[in-house]
């Protein structure tokens, strides 16, 4: 069973960022059919049979794959800035899969 992405959780971090409205928008649109196609918004890799929940919103509503799970669990721990959903999805040369 998959997480249940809210669209607004997701708008809310890429504008946050400081995409206009009308990008942002499109930006979502774009992450959602990646999630919708078991696709990880995070690096286009399968999400997998049990995807792990994004820490980019408040409320971890936005599936991701294990390898993206531990690549934001790194950063927290080595106090990197997190790579926010407006850069999705990461070019996965950048996370260890």
């Amino acid at each position: 069973m998959r997480a249940s992405t809210h669209p607004d959780c997701l708008r809310v971090a890429v504008m946050a960022a400081g995409r206009p409205s009308d990008q942002a928008a499109e930006h979502v649109r774009h992450l959602i059919a990646a999630v919708a196609a078991g696709r990880c918004p995070r690096c286009g890799d399968p999400l997998g049979r049990w995807p792990a929940s994004s820490t980019a919103t408040p409320d971890g509503c936005v599936p991701v794959c294990i390898a993206c799970a531990s690549h934001e669990e790194w950063l927290a721990e080595a106090k990197e800035p997190p790579a926010t959903p407006d850069l999705w999805p990461l070019d996965p040369d950048k996370i260890e899969h």
